[in-house]
């Protein structure tokens, strides 16, 4: 493929089309207040919240995680480092249920994104 924007782009469409969140709606509270958990206890929170998900959401977003921690390896080429791919796709990986995403929450939902990318090893072992 030659252009691998259009192929995120589609990769972010589908996400962010989809009726819930991935991490859904259940988990959105937890995961915006996930700076207030101690930093020896993220990896831990962060494994009981992702396998608190249904199958099918866990399976896919460890499928994303992996694929993504795989592009974020070659952040010195593509310049996509686990921040900017936070940045890119935490907003499509959960939103409110009023469907509009709070000014307050994108910062806490791209932090808990990028903590999943850098302890994807961890969460997912």
């Amino acid at each position: 493929m030659e252009d691998y924007h259009l192929a995120a782009v589609i990769l972010k469409t589908f996400i962010r089309e989809l009726p819930e969140p991935l991490l859904t709606y259940a988990l959105y509270n937890d995961i915006v207040n996930f700076a207030s958990v101690p930093g020896d206890d993220q990896a831990a929170t962060m494994k009981a919240l992702v396998a608190s998900l249904p199958e099918e959401n866990y399976a896919s977003l460890r499928y994303l995680i992996t694929f993504l921690a795989q592009v974020s390896a070659n952040s010195e080429v593509n310049k996509m480092s686990n921040g900017n791919l936070a940045v890119v796709f935490g907003p499509n990986l959960l939103w409110g249920r009023d469907n509009a995403m709070s000014l307050s929450a994108i910062g806490p939902i791209n932090s808990f994104t990028r903590a999943l990318l850098d302890l994807q090893h961890l969460v997912f072992e």
